[in-house]
């Protein structure tokens, strides 16, 4: 990876002083990404969310619905489900429900501030581990909401330089390391590296690295939704340890629906 730094890194009196002045105007008044240590990291995120939204209305969202159309492969290329999720999110009352049906039944994930619960055909599941339920729609949350859920608190955020995607594009690195040893909201001790166009500062993709693999994420394209950005289609494959790509393992298509 060639270690080239994003624009303002080249003229680091004047960081030093924007970043002062920042704090000056904004008083007593903080911002999520003032957490995170690296400037070089934090301008870049910044600039993303400006790109995709802002943060003000990310913070005002009340209301959030779409449906998310998937399908996930196995190595050999055949299909190992196909599925449609409706997903209804109400982030003031940290409460988020994700609805499917399945073999002729309906089913119901829900969260609602730190509690877990399934139901199938309106019934609670009772013999289902929560902590699933939990890991299942906080990936759901974090995917939709980036690049604002990089500034989640608790991760380990640096600057990693720049990188040549196969399709040319040429990005920014950003790599975010997270404990769930240490932060409860962290579900897996997973590392990510979050891609950046040069240019807009869109999230293009991702790469993340679990315990037993790592996945590559594309955005290929995007819908703008009353002054939002999210994705529309991504594609996921498994990659090895060189970043090769070995099979596709998965296809999304989000349609949204109504955010207020």
């Amino acid at each position: 990876m060639q270690q080239l730094n994003p624009p303002i890194s080249n003229y680091p009196y004047l960081a030093t002083f924007l970043l002062f002045l920042g704090f000056v105007v904004s008083c007593s008044t903080s911002k999520p990404s003032q957490n995170i240590s690296d400037l070089q990291a934090r301008e870049i995120i910044e600039r993303s969310i400006q790109y995709h939204g802002g943060m003000k209305i990310y913070d005002q969202l009340d209301y959030f619905n779409f449906e998310k159309d998937f399908s996930l492969y196995k190595a050999d290329g055949s299909v190992e489900y196909q599925r449609i999720q409706l997903h209804e999110y109400f982030p003031s009352e940290s409460t988020y429900h994700v609805r499917w049906n399945q073999e002729n039944k309906s089913y119901k994930n829900s969260q609602k501030a730190n509690q877990f619960s399934q139901e199938i055909n309106g019934e609670k599941n009772t013999s289902i581990d929560a902590s699933k339920i939990k890991t299942s729609i906080f990936a759901s949350v974090f995917t939709i909401f980036l690049p604002w859920k990089i500034l989640d608190a608790g991760a380990n955020i640096s600057y990693a330089g720049t990188l040549t995607l196969a399709d040319g594009n040429e990005v920014y690195v950003v790599k975010s390391i997270y404990n769930p040893a240490e932060h409860k909201h962290h579900t897996k001790a997973d590392i990510w590296w979050h891609y950046f166009d040069k240019e807009t500062y869109q999230h293009v993709g991702y790469k993340v690295t679990l315990i037993d693999h790592t996945s590559l994420i594309s955005n290929l394209d995007f819908q703008t939704i009353d002054g939002f950005i999210f994705p529309k289609m991504r594609k996921s494959w498994r990659v090895n340890q060189s970043n090769e790509k070995e099979y596709l393992r998965a296809e999304y298509d989000y349609k949204i629906i109504k955010i207020k």
